[in-house]
């Protein structure tokens, strides 16, 4: 039995569709599969590259803003959790995870800034 798959349009046998997607060839879902990889790759690069020191700056007395660098990391903490790994965000769910991110810096900074002066 032969069966069309809604991506690409082409007549193949059962044998050569996924299981898991039952309306789409074997090769259709490898190669979103593979679009996706790279996808979060490039994003874990971006994000990766903000985290180091600009080149620029590695000559002078810059400090970077520990908020930049704390929302940063729990920005990549976000990312990285398993319930969000391999799903397609939209912008509006990475500005909202950007957010989130943001007040877990505010967050930590306002807790060690009390932390520091009770001391």
């Amino acid at each position: 039995m032969e069966k069309k798959c809604e991506i690409c349009g082409q007549t193949k046998p059962q044998s050569e569709f996924s299981k898991a997607y039952k309306c789409r060839c074997k090769s259709c879902v490898a190669e979103a599969a593979r679009n996706e990889r790279m996808r979060y790759k490039k994003l874990e690069k971006e994000c990766m590259q903000a985290l180091q020191p600009q080149q620029q700056f590695a000559q002078t007395t810059y400090t970077p803003n520990p908020r930049y660098v704390i929302a940063t990391a729990a920005m990549q903490g976000l990312l990285s959790n398993p319930a969000i790994n391999g799903e397609r965000l939209t912008i509006r769910e990475i500005d909202n995870l950007a957010q989130v991110a943001t007040r877990c810096a505010d967050s930590l900074m306002k807790k060690l800034e009390n932390d520091f002066h009770h001391d």
